[in-house]
């Protein structure tokens, strides 16, 4: 189930338009645990990493998240995370920053996230 997970995050990848190339740094797949993290370079050359941490019971279960969108000069524009650090937002632990401050966020999956992208960058 794991595999499968990983295998549909892959193939959103390769056929998203404003994906230019990724390579996945590292994936371990367990029957009931997983773990992948992806570098991504987006066609207007802004860089994307993804860190995913998975179970499996009857479903899939983002346990740990940090999607991390910088620029091409390394200047953070989003990342989204369920780090629990910001106690007060009311989607704790879900949340986002942007422009130098943490925002509520629900939690997002990857192929949502590539939806944003594709509409963000034009």
């Amino acid at each position: 189930m794991i595999g499968e997970y990983f295998s549909k995050v892959n193939a959103a990848l390769i056929i998203s338009p404003v994906i230019n190339s990724f390579s996945i740094k590292r994936e371990i797949k367990k029957e009931l645990e997983g773990y992948i993290r992806i570098d991504a370079v987006l066609k207007n050359n802004d860089q994307l990493e993804i860190f995913l941490y998975v179970t499996v019971n009857e479903n899939i279960k983002i346990e740990k998240y940090r999607v991390h969108w910088q620029d091409k000069n390394g200047k953070l524009i989003r990342r989204w995370d369920n780090a629990p650090h910001h106690r007060k937002i009311e989607t704790f632990p879900h949340h986002i920053h942007k422009d130098g401050n943490v925002y509520p966020h629900k939690p997002i999956g990857i192929i949502h996230l590539i939806e944003y992208l594709e509409k963000e960058i034009k």
